[in-house]
């Protein structure tokens, strides 16, 4: 059990810095940092407030309830209920396709 554990702290090191090695830039492929899109990015738009604030008027024109954008499951009752119309189950069996690949 120790053992088991050892290498699931060795797993996340290994993520963590794989992580923060991209986001500094020190990736080999594109040469470049992206560092300033994560920390300008929100910063442009007003912090978390203001991208909520963005997201709720597209859905309310579109006659879905405030919060569609930023709530995805509280949504997902019926596919009618949300924009991307897929209902809790899709949204879950999608979600994992996608992370079955890694």
């Amino acid at each position: 059990m120790l053992q088991h554990s050892i290498q699931l702290h060795i797993i996340e090191y290994v993520m963590l810095v794989t992580y923060l090695l991209f986001v500094l830039g020190i990736g080999l492929v594109f040469r470049r940092t992206i560092a300033p899109l994560v920390l300008l990015g929100p910063k442009d738009v007003g912090g978390w407030d203001g991208l909520v604030a963005k997201l709720v008027k597209p859905p309310t024109d579109a006659g879905f309830a405030p919060g569609t954008l930023t709530e995805s499951w509280s949504h997902t009752g019926s596919a009618s209920a949300n924009p991307m119309g897929v209902e809790w189950f899709g949204l879950a069996m999608g979600l994992g396709f996608v992370l079955s690949f890694g």
